[in-house]
């Protein structure tokens, strides 16, 4: 029997800023744990043997696209739910776990002939895993639906650190790539498990049609769109690692860890502003309001990071990796760009689908490699592996105007204000750096305090030009949250601030 989900109460707001507590801090200290982890496998790894596994990571992400329609999301987007749709849903993602394993079966010969048994062996692995992580994504879905946003936080923590933990082991027995194989392997079993312990839902295999037509409606759209992702995301390794080798390949996948290090912290956020935007995709004021204010926080949050990567990569990598990893720098010097505008990206890309204009996803990423498929080509015909990062960014930040494009009748015009404060402040930032650099200020630094230079002076200067929006964004925050605990009578749509 289909149930239609009931209207955003009084303090819905409290619950997706509790949502938002719950998952921000679960993902905050899983992506800092995970990141200290991820440094010690790289230096007991190094850039070779990181290399041979970031090449067969990135043809995975193509083996992946089987799951790039998001069945779950299609789940959580749906304005009914009921027990024969999240059936219909399970029966579809085991079906394209499948479909994703003949995929890898098809590539094994192929990479065993130009890679060795082990590469083969990598994808086949990688292949039945992938099929535990699209099952799981149906009861995470639920649970999204539902807010236990409590319970997701501590599946992300554990699914996240253990493995880790697990392949740091295995590296310090020199175990070489099959150290980072076991860890995307228990991530998935784990997150299997976990998911379904946890929701009280039991799937069965069986299908309806009308669900399935539903589902699929859904799912076509967006697997265009999020393979369009996938090309533009991953196809630089790929590029990197068949032209340029396994050792140059390991420091842009290095440098291109480093700059998904923010992106991933914060995409918690996003996948709450998903389930945000859905549940209020027909009330235009409230889902102005909520995009805004998204925007304003991701924006500041991602440019703080950005400007470490922008104005001292090298002491930064020096610290964390060693001296053996620095040839990293420049590449993550360019990625910058892309640290700062990739949150904000991903956000007006879910507004989108959340509204249900998928297509202008499929646009929005055909646009992005348009960009980003010459300039690429054009790195590799000159032998520039750090042009393959320029492009990454380039490419972003012309997605990024996009995406504002055909959000303009949510966001309104005000989003190039959202943008133009925090870039105003991260440049003066990084004069302020360059003018210490120059006056040898910085040598009086101890080597491990360098990396938070940057964004502490950024803080500082964002707080000086703009305190009074900060004040009155967080009043708003804390107005919603007391809203619902019967503490206050905020609006939902309180006075409108930078969009």
């Amino acid at each position: 029997m289909s149930q239609r989900p009931s209207e955003p109460r009084r303090g819905f707001g409290r619950s997706i800023l509790l949502g938002t507590l719950y998952m921000g801090a679960g993902g905050w200290v899983t992506y800092a744990l995970n990141f200290l982890i991820l440094i010690g496998i790289a230096r007991l790894l190094g850039p070779a043997d990181f290399g041979a596994y970031a090449l067969i990571a990135a043809l995975n992400e193509f083996l992946n696209l089987v799951g790039a329609g998001s069945v779950g999301h299609a789940v959580l987007q749906s304005r009914d739910e009921s027990e024969s749709l999240h059936d219909t849903a399970y029966s579809i993602s085991g079906i394209l776990g499948l479909i994703g394993l003949a995929g890898a079966l098809a590539v094994a010969p192929v990479l065993f002939f130009h890679r060795g048994a082990d590469a083969a062996w990598f994808i086949l692995i990688l292949g039945v895993a992938r099929i535990a992580t699209l099952l799981a994504g149906v009861p995470i879905a639920l649970m999204e639906r539902s807010f236990r946003y409590g319970r997701l936080a501590w599946l992300a923590l554990l699914t996240g650190i253990v493995p880790n933990l697990f392949a740091l082991g295995l590296a310090w027995r020199d175990f070489g790539p099959w150290s980072l194989i076991a860890r995307d392997v228990l991530v998935a079993a784990s997150t299997f498990g976990l998911s379904h312990v946890w929701t009280k839902q039991r799937f069965r295999f069986r299908m309806r049609r009308a669900e399935a037509s539903r589902i699929m409606n859904f799912w076509r759209p967006m697997f265009l769109s999020r393979g369009l992702d996938t090309v533009a995301n991953r196809v630089d390794r790929l590029a990197v690692g068949a032209f340029f080798g396994d050792a140059v390949l390991g420091l842009f996948h290095q440098a291109r860890l480093f700059s998904e290090i923010g992106p991933m912290a914060l995409r918690a956020v996003n996948q709450l502003a998903f389930n945000l935007y859905s549940r209020v995709q027909d009330e235009s004021e409230r889902l102005s309001r909520a995009a805004g204010l998204v925007n304003y926080f991701l924006v500041r949050a991602s440019f703080a990071l950005a400007s470490v990567f922008l104005v001292l990569p090298e002491p930064a990598i020096r610290v964390l990796l060693g001296e053996a990893w620095v040839g990293a720098a420049p590449m993550l010097r360019w990625l910058a760009l892309y640290v700062g505008l990739v949150p904000a990206l991903e956000n007006l890309q879910w507004l989108l689908y959340a509204r249900g204009q998928m297509s202008r996803g499929v646009q929005l990423r055909v646009i992005q490699i348009a960009v980003f498929a010459p300039t690429v080509l054009a790195a590799v015909l000159l032998g520039d592996a750090v042009s393959v990062a320029a492009a990454v960014s380039v490419s972003t930040g012309v997605a990024l105007a996009a995406a504002v494009w055909f959000n303009r009748g949510v966001v309104g015009g005000n989003a190039v204000r959202v943008f133009l404060t925090p870039s105003i402040v991260l440049l003066a930032a990084a004069s302020l750096c360059a003018a210490l650099a120059a006056a040898g200020a910085l040598e009086a630094i101890p080597t491990l305090l360098l990396p938070v230079l940057p964004p502490t002076l950024f803080a500082a200067l964002l707080l000086l030009a703009e305190r009074n929006t900060l004040l009155r964004e967080v009043a708003y925050l804390r107005a919603q949250f007391a809203q619902g605990a019967g503490g206050g009578t905020a609006p939902d749509a309180a006075s409108p601030g930078p969009t």
